[in-house]
């Protein structure tokens, strides 16, 4: 880099000389590269981050579609489960859930887990629990346990997508019918995503 004067003020200028050109070029790559190096770093920790808050347990965290057994019988729920994730943005997509049914090991567990975790990776805060677990955190809030219910409510409310595994195997009370309406109308009336599994058929 040289100086030139104009007037009184001195404006500088960059040496166009090829050995001035290949080091300026090779400064912007190794900072562009560190930028990127750093994007990734964050991107990663987020992820991870989000993997632990979704409640996914270390057995489903390996879970992916490429691990998936396809079959004759889960196939469309696996095209379904694949699509779901890549519209998982679209506006046209906007609160639309899913309930995937069928009788124990058809793979609807490793599906929501799959679903899991991608879009974890992309930065999606989710949350995953059978209904038994996820209403048993709430039940624990009122011995003053970690967070209180307000707290704990207002994630299952709010998050990008709540998979709410084997529905339908919780004692049926009042209270757990309270909650479960409370958390899915709110997640309805705002345009949250919502996945249920179960071995009932309706």
């Amino acid at each position: 880099m040289r100086l030139v004067i104009e007037g009184t003020f001195t404006m500088p200028t960059f040496c166009d000389c090829p050995g001035a050109v290949a080091e300026r070029e090779a400064n912007e790559k190794e900072w562009r590269d560190k930028e990127a190096a750093e994007k990734l770093r964050l991107a990663r920790e987020r992820a991870q981050r989000l993997l632990k808050e979704s409640n996914l347990g270390e057995r489903f965290q390996t879970r992916t579609f490429d691990t998936f057994k396809v079959t004759p019988q889960n196939k469309e729920a696996y095209k379904d489960a694949k699509a779901f994730v890549a519209g998982f943005r679209n506006e046209e997509n906007k609160g639309r859930g899913m309930i995937l049914t069928g009788s124990v090991g058809t793979g609807k567990t490793h599906l929501t887990a799959a679903i899991v975790n991608d879009l974890v990776q992309t930065g999606m805060d989710c949350i995953f629990g059978n209904i038994t677990t996820l209403l048993g955190r709430l039940k624990n809030s009122y011995n003053g346990d970690g967070d209180n219910e307000a707290e704990i409510m207002g994630k299952y409310c709010n998050c990008a997508l709540l998979v709410i595994d084997d529905l339908g195997k919780e004692k049926t009370t009042e209270w757990v019918q309270e909650k479960l309406y409370a958390i899915i109308n709110h997640r309805y009336e705002h345009y949250k995503k919502t996945i249920i599994t179960t071995n009932d058929n309706f």
